[in-house]
């Protein structure tokens, strides 16, 4: 299988721009596979910058998304990463922490690019990755089948969060690495604020249709979903823990009564069969 990297690129300024030619630098020493850059015109939208990125990547059956900004602390972590989607899983995250550095530890890493990365010297705490962001590596298949990453999105916020949404609910669970992601400093579109009025409306339809199939779909196709026909026979569950709700990944919430919760909603069972805490039940 051939893998490509594609770096979508927007926003130009001095620190950006020392932030990529680093970036670039990384993946030249570390990752056999070709960079693909990826613009767009008019106003930011990353994912009409990795389409154009696919668009010259034609070839590859592998797509590493890799932000300009970000690489990993240890190679081998998106190699094993990169592996694991060579050999068969539909898309990986080859991180699970990441560590924003200062301006001063970035500056560092331009002047001396083989140095290591100082963990401890960030602009903010460390966090946990998103799903779908930073560095994402991912098959063809799988990317296609949610259409890449949503062009609607314009500026910053709201992308990431719901292509992993989507990659979840229609090609399943990602392999998850512990690696460590390093982001380069740059100054900040939004430091305050994640995404517009119109991305954070986007990000809400994603919400409602995370974890269900269906809906999902439509979203992706940029089509209205409709409320599924109810089931001829209601689907019991069983709940096996010591609880009585579940907020489902639609954001619904369901409540068991005495342990016990039935519904004639195809899209309520099937999220609700995805849960190890219930048990689905034969009605007689």
């Amino acid at each position: 299988m051939s893998v490509a990297v594609l770096m979508p690129s927007g926003i130009t300024d001095e620190w950006r721009a020392r932030a990529r030619q680093f970036t670039e630098a990384w993946y030249a020493r570390n990752i056999a596979a070709p960079v693909f850059p990826g613009q767009c015109d008019g106003q930011w939208s990353k994912g009409a910058a990795v389409a154009d990125a696919v668009r010259t990547a034609s070839d590859a059956s592998v797509y590493v998304l890799a932000d300009a900004d970000s690489v990993l602390h240890d190679p081998a972590d998106l190699k094993t990463a990169i592996a694991r989607v060579v050999g068969g899983e539909p898309w990986a995250i080859p991180h699970s922490r990441v560590y924003r550095l200062n301006a001063k530890e970035s500056q560092r890493l331009a002047d001396d690019p083989i140095a290591p990365a100082r963990l401890g010297w960030t602009c903010r705490p460390m966090y946990y990755a998103v799903a779908g962001g930073g560095i994402t590596v991912v098959s063809r298949e799988a990317f296609e089948a949610v259409r890449g990453i949503d062009a609607r999105f314009l500026g910053w916020g709201g992308e990431d969060l719901t292509f992993g949404w989507a990659l979840e609910t229609l090609v399943g669970e990602a392999w998850r690495g512990a690696g460590q992601l390093i982001h380069l400093w740059h100054p900040h579109p939004a430091p305050n604020l994640r995404g517009s009025i119109e991305s954070e409306a986007l990000v809400a339809i994603y919400r409602s249709a995370r974890g269900v199939r269906r809906r999902m779909q439509a979203v992706v196709d940029g089509e209205q979903w409709a409320p599924a026909e109810p089931l001829p026979v209601p689907v019991r569950f069983r709940m096996t823990a010591n609880r009585d709700t579940i907020r489902l990944p639609s954001g619904e919430v369901v409540r068991f009564t005495q342990q016990s919760y039935e519904t004639t909603d195809p899209d309520v069972a099937d999220q609700l069969r995805t849960y190890e805490i219930v048990r689905e039940e034969v009605l007689r």
